[in-house]
């Protein structure tokens, strides 16, 4: 926990700073020499501040030395303890004090240990060379295999060692040891670590060498110090250049303009190009504004040490709003780009108007405006801010739902505040550097948006809907409403922050601050005495299968068996790419048809399923016309139609289906004692199984990484913060997830393992005797992505082709990761195949394999023109079918075939039901006579306590 608190912090900073630097720099060994520098900067003000106790330590030391050694000479026993205690009473000294010698060291070991993990874990820096280092990673081994840089490093050491002046002898051993032991330690480090350190040492031997008599210290200081006033002639000659500088502006303007005019007018220069003038016009008035407001502040005469500051903010605020506008802002296509212009002209123009005025009159109104408490303030509002978004939040987030976290409570929590430690660190290395007047402004503006957050948290709060697989439903918020939203919530900003200005109620703010942080922290203690502190561990000591386990897998050796897999999300045409590059599966799929033309009814499960088990009286339109009927109850109708068939000819029935209530579907059953009826759940019992397995071939059930789950839920409290305008767009899309993977984890552990352990090792589970027929429908979720298979193993990875960024990125026409798990689904099948061989069931068995829908990855129809427009609809369905003493390779036939024909397949020669096809019929039906249905969908699925779908249109 230390180290997620105190190291992990620090190394975050690191990491950051370095691939920055390195990102301008383009060369790694010249970042680490930069890095060091950056860091020297950033911990000056702690460097001076651990010096100065240490000049303390010291002087208490030379007055108290001579006197504990005249005591210890003439006293002893209590006598001595006595003395040398009324000694340290008198300069309110403790001999515990004497520490505080070392804190310089300390101060710069924290830095030290983080950049050296930071270093080692760094993946870019294998194998790269710099100057004669052959790889950054590793050490150096310059001179025949022996390090070189590690003696670099104490040669330095010892040198700024000699060179600091205010070390007693004591002190100058003590460095001299901690030099050696340097040397030691780090012998064997990554190059990388001894450049950083190597460049930090030199530049400790150069802040130790005087060189104010050689540049002039003091005559820097009284030129910084030197004021230019213009007075006569000067002034006239300032006020013409003035004249001069604005008329050439606001002539290259003008020319500007009528160049553009002429260009989007006569020469149809495009629409981006007319965009980007309009924005270069709108901002030419604000920058000579501000110019004018510089030069005014010029010929009004100025401080040198003021005019260096004051260039530098005018120079630096022009390159960011050049920046903004030549790099962030075009293309211009939304309104919200255009809203972030305009703050942007203001957060430049407004504080050009300060320009004219004197640094000192600008503090002093900042300073009253904060009351002076500008540290107290900003640091109450980052704690708040730190505890809400790393700490609070994600406490009830895990209160909530303790089984979606892979992690226990403290490891979770702990991972996430990782990131408030960070925030924290960062500024306290930064703020000293800050000028007081900005200071003051950031300390305003940060109560202001802690204010903003707290309203948007716990005032005017707003559901979103639920998290459906990797995005947020969002059916209620419009931007209309979002934006009256975070209206009031400004305005209620605004009257608190004017209050407490004018009232001076700045430190009753700041109490508030952190007695909500208190508060905050006891919700979260509370959530933590109040669940379930299980270790999370997946793995089962005793293997017991289910009580259901013999029924569900038992075959009968004299009767007949009928098995139907529902692979959910398996795409139709794959399997023509799957046999092509696997051909040893065309024989395994002995006596078997494939459909490669085959349709779904609908583009998703819940429009699909019904015409699964129901055949074509279930299609989505034709439930539509049933307006009085929940679809929970066509469901149950679906469901019960094969049982009912197939129980009546005296089959034993197991059924298992995604949407199915047990209560509802009972009750339409002619036979339910002859029905094993599973909701989607039973797979989890398969689990235990599994991970045995997994532990004793070392698969590795997931490769742990805590940022995923900490950039997760920190995504998700700084969106219960965000302003209301910003959560709508980005929840309605569900690109608020970006590349967090903690819902993929749990998709991982809550639905692909579970699926993986039934179909896996089914082959394993076949039992035979003499019973009566049987007939199984087996779900099984695992061709649904996210899938988590590679190619070539059943190593489960998050990302099993890591050539592109996630699972949704098309190659040739398919997603790689899906096509992947729909081969290893062929062969787990092709094994059940030949286990109902050896088993001599086979002849009496007859097989079908049938999906829902494709997932946009229909590798032909990509390729076909006139279909690329439906590709979204997703129709693209998997169909097989093996029938009774069927034998021979595999057939791949043309006929024109919908999944609602999946009954028809079923059923063949056992039993006729009204509205559903013989096979006779099947193969009689031509392309005019054949009619397939295809249902797009809304983007929020229909529920099931809902009577009707909404249709986007049919095929």
């Amino acid at each position: 926990m230390l180290y997620n608190i105190f190291i992990e912090p620090l190394i975050i900073i690191l990491r950051s700073i370095y691939l920055c630097i390195n990102y301008f720099a383009g060369n790694l060994g010249i970042s680490l020499m930069i890095l060091s520098v950056v860091m020297n900067i950033l911990l000056r003000p702690f460097t001076l501040w651990a010096s100065r106790i240490q000049d303390d330590e010291r002087e208490i030391q030379n007055i108290l030395t001579p006197q504990i050694n005249i005591i210890k000479q003439n006293f002893h026993g209590a006598e001595q303890y006595e003395k040398l205690r009324r000694l340290y009473k008198r300069y309110s000294y403790n001999p515990i004090y004497a520490i505080r010698s070392g804190l310089d060291l300390f101060v710069q070991l924290l830095p030290l240990m983080a950049a050296y993990i930071m270093l080692s874990e760094l993946d870019i820096l294998k194998g790269v060379s710099f100057f004669a280092i052959k790889d950054l990673s590793k050490p150096d081994a310059l001179l025949a295999g022996i390090n070189i840089l590690p003696f670099v490093m104490t040669i330095f050491n010892v040198l700024a060692t000699l060179t600091t002046k205010k070390f007693t002898k004591r002190e100058r051993l003590q460095a001299f040891i901690i030099a050696a032991l340097f040397l030691v330690m780090l012998y064997n480090a990554p190059s990388a670590l001894l450049i950083y350190w190597t460049t930090n040492n030199f530049i400790m031997l150069l802040k130790n060498i005087n060189f104010s008599g050689i540049f002039g210290g003091d005559k820097i200081s009284g030129l910084m110090s030197y004021r230019f006033e213009f007075a006569g002639y000067k002034k006239i000659c300032v006020n013409a250049f003035i004249v001069v500088i604005l008329l050439g502006v606001l002539i290259s303007f003008l020319t500007y303009v009528y160049i553009s005019y002429a260009g989007i007018y006569y020469l149809k220069l495009d629409s981006i190009k007319t965009l980007h003038d309009i924005y270069i016009f709108a901002f030419m008035p604000f920058a000579v504004t501000a110019l004018i407001l510089y030069l005014k502040f010029l010929s009004g005469g100025f401080l040198v040490k003021e005019f260096i500051i004051k260039t530098s903010f005018y120079i630096i605020f022009t390159l960011i709003a050049i920046f903004f506008i030549k790099i962030i802002m075009f293309p211009q296509e939304h309104f919200h780009k255009k809203t972030v212009f305009i703050l942007m002209i203001l957060a430049y123009i407004l504080p050009a108007f300060l320009l004219p005025i004197s640094s000192e009159r600008i503090c002093s109104f900042a300073s009253r405006l904060t009351n002076g408490r500008k540290n107290s303030l900003f640091f109450s509002s980052v704690i708040f801010c730190a505890i809400f978004i790393c700490v609070f939040y994600p406490s009830l987030l895990y209160f909530t739902d303790p089984d979606f976290f892979l992690d226990s409570f403290i490891d979770t929590v702990v991972g996430v505040s990782t990131y408030g430690m960070t925030l924290l660190f960062a500024l306290i290395l930064i703020w000293p550097l800050i000028p007081e007047l900005l200071q003051n402004v950031i300390a305003l503006i940060a109560a202001f948006l802690v204010c903003t957050a707290f309203i948007n948290s716990f005032v005017l709060t707003e559901s979103y809907g639920n998290i459906n697989a990797l995005q947020i439903d969002d059916r209620t918020m419009t931007i209309g409403r979002a934006l009256t939203r975070d209206a009031i919530s400004f305005a209620i900003t605004c009257i608190i922050m004017i209050l407490c200005i004018w009232r001076k109620y700045i430190k009753h703010l700041i109490t508030a601050f952190i007695l909500i942080s208190f508060a905050m922290c006891g919700v979260s203690i509370y959530c933590y005495f109040n669940i379930g502190h299980d270790n999370k561990s997946q793995v089962a000591e005793n293997i017991n299968f289910p009580e259901y386990h013999n029924r569900f897998w038992r075959f009968s050796r004299t009767g007949q068996n009928v098995v139907c897999f529902f692979l959910d999300g398996f795409t139709g045409d794959h399997v023509i790419k799957i046999l092509a590059e696997n051909p040893d599966l065309v024989k395994k799929f002995d006596g078997f048809t494939y459909f490669p033309d085959n349709t779904s009814t609908g583009s998703w499960t819940i429009y699909s399923t019904p015409a699964i088990y129901g055949g074509p009286a279930y299609e989505p339109a034709i439930l539509n016309k049933r307006p009085d009927v929940t679809l929970d109850e066509k469901f149950a109708e679906a469901f019960s139609l094969m049982p009912n068939i197939f129980t009546s000819n005296d089959y034993d029935v197991v059924l298992t289906a995604p949407f199915l209530r047990k209560n509802n579907l009972i009750s339409k059953l002619k036979h339910p004692e002859s029905v094993l009826c599973l909701d989607y759940a039973w797979h989890e019992d398969y689990v235990p199984n599994w991970l045995k397995w997994a532990e004793e071939n070392n698969i590795a059930i997931l490769k742990k990484d805590s940022s995923d789950i900490s950039r997760f839920l920190l995504v998700l409290s700084l969106f219960r913060t965000a302003p209301f305008s910003i959560r709508s767009k980005l929840y309605s899309r569900g690109t608020w997830m970006g590349g967090s993977t903690q819902a993929l984890k749990t998709m991982l552990l809550k639905s692909f393992i579970p699926d993986l352990a039934v179909i896996q090792f089914m082959d394993k589970f076949i039992q035979v005797d003499n019973g009566k027929s049987t007939f199984k429908v087996i779900y099984n979720h695992l061709s649904h992505p996210p899938c988590f298979l590679e190619s070539d193993s059943l190593q489960l990875v998050m990302d099993p082709y890591p050539d592109t960024d996630g699972q949704d990125k098309h190659v040739n026409g398919l997603y790689p990761e899906h096509y992947y798990t729909e081969v290893h689904m062929m062969n787990f099948i092709a094994n059940f195949i030949a286990a109902l061989k050896n088993a001599g069931i086979y002849d009496n068995t007859r097989i079908v394999l049938v999906s829902d829908h494709d997932f946009t990855d229909c590798w032909q129809l990509n390729i076909n023109p006139a279909w690329k427009k439906m590709v979204y609809n997703w129709p693209s369905a998997l169909l097989m079918f093996k029938d009774f003493d069927s034998h021979g390779d595999l057939i791949t036939s043309n006929a024109l075939m919908s999944i609602e024909d999946t009954s028809a397949l079923l059923i063949a020669g056992i039993a006729e039901a009204p509205g559903i096809y013989t096979l006779e019929e099947l193969k009689k039906l031509s392309s005019s006579d054949r009619i397939r249905i295809h249902c797009g969908h809304s983007i929020v699925p229909p529920k099931m306590n809902e009577t009707l779908y909404s249709l986007d249109g049919g095929v």
